[in-house]
């Protein structure tokens, strides 16, 4: 988790390029961003240093989004790190059981809506004028 202080860290797992560009102009102003290009890197990054939030498109070429919340989730110390899939809508068909509950948003994300979502998993306001 992040300490006091510092601005919380978000990963970004998306394999195509203008998607993590997109959501790091979002994002760069309030958080610490890092990515991930597939599903395998984003496990290894987790695993060397675990951020506060995950964003998780479904749809990646090595092991699915739905794959990687899997294994997160196996990981005693990932059970309760907050993921959100960012998702294009027929990725969304397969979806069932225990990933129906996790939070998802529709390519392309409305800046404000992925805001919205980050905040209330993190259980944290970002104020207008952050720092940084």
């Amino acid at each position: 988790m992040h300490e006091s202080g510092m601005r919380p860290s978000i990963l970004i797992v998306d394999d195509v390029a203008v998607n993590l560009h997109f959501l790091h102009v979002i994002l760069q102003d309030h958080y610490q961003v890092s990515f991930a290009t597939s599903g395998r890197q984003a496990l290894e990054l987790i695993e060397r240093r675990r951020p506060d939030l995950v964003l998780l498109d479904l749809g990646l070429p090595d092991l699915d989004g739905a794959e990687v919340w899997r294994q997160i989730r196996s990981r005693p110390q990932c059970r309760d790190l907050p993921v959100i899939f960012i998702t294009a809508r027929e990725a969304e068909e397969g979806v069932s059981g225990a990933l129906a509950e996790v939070e998802r948003l529709v390519k392309p994300v409305e800046a404000d809506a992925l805001l919205i979502a980050i905040r209330a998993h993190l259980g944290r306001l970002v104020s207008e004028n952050p720092e940084g």
